[in-house]
């Protein structure tokens, strides 16, 4: 008998471990947990900003998540970094301004920095101090809370965790997306060969099904470039272009927040 009665206790202590480890609600309530969508009532995890900065496992780099007139901004990445199809038509891949930082360079400074060379106009950076910062992984997605010690430096609207494959490097490459708007009613590329500028149902289109130069235009996007592009090349999302269309996907990123 008393056998039997341990079999049950232990039983019942494995439900309570189950259900607390994985936060099983009872059905009564109406509602489940989906481990694949982020909830806005869960328990927020704390981060640091410099625990990313000094990441042993990561490189570091900077993202600009830019708004202007249609929506958002990004810039075409040169042609050494473009691609082919099997038919041998052009990849054009395109981005965030932002990039590597200089030695004893904060993410702040750099995106002032990349903005002025990259499109000639100066970067107004949105702080997200008292907002929840959105996490992101190849295959996750979370809001979190994160603060810094670091005086008068922003913190990123999203960090994305991007993995990476080439020899020699860290496994990882944090990137610090920060959202923000030009400070000068005029821009141009300089360093990249064009500007792309579209509205973020287009970048959730182009994130599903990538679109020719030509569709792009038809569709109402709009591109500044300051070389010839190919009519059939195929426009690409990718770092922080690619960010802000899973986040725009999973309901975290809204125009409000980036105001």
């Amino acid at each position: 008998m008393n056998t039997f009665v341990s079999k049950i206790h232990n039983t019942l202590d494995k439900i309570r471990f189950f259900a607390t480890k994985y936060k099983v609600k009872p059905e009564r309530s109406g509602g489940y947990v989906d481990n694949q969508k982020p909830k806005e009532d869960t328990e927020m995890k704390e981060h640091k900003l410099e625990q990313f900065l000094q990441d042993p496992e990561a490189d570091l780099g900077t993202g600009l998540l830019a708004t202007r007139g249609l929506g958002f901004c990004f810039t075409l990445k040169q042609p050494h970094r473009w691609g082919k199809t099997e038919e041998g038509i052009s990849i054009l891949p395109f981005g965030g301004i932002g990039g590597k930082l200089e030695p004893n360079e904060l993410p702040g400074a750099s995106l002032h920095r990349e903005a002025i060379e990259e499109v000639g106009s100066d970067v107004s950076i949105t702080d997200h101090r008292g907002n929840k910062t959105i996490l992101m992984g190849p295959e996750s997605i979370e809001k979190i809370s994160l603060a810094t010690d670091l005086t008068n430096e922003p913190l990123p609207i999203i960090i994305f965790r991007s993995p990476r494959a080439e020899v020699g490097r860290k496994p990882f490459t944090n990137v610090l997306i920060y959202a923000g708007k030009f400070t000068s009613g005029e821009i141009r590329p300089i360093d990249d060969p064009a500007l792309i500028e579209l509205g973020a149902d287009l970048l959730l289109q182009l994130a599903g099904n990538p679109m020719s130069v030509k569709e792009f235009q038809e569709a109402g996007g709009k591109i500044t470039s300051r070389i010839n592009l190919p009519d059939d090349g195929i426009l690409k999302p990718i770092g922080t272009a690619i960010a802000a269309a899973r986040c725009l996907k999973a309901g975290l990123l809204t125009p409000r927040i980036l105001d």
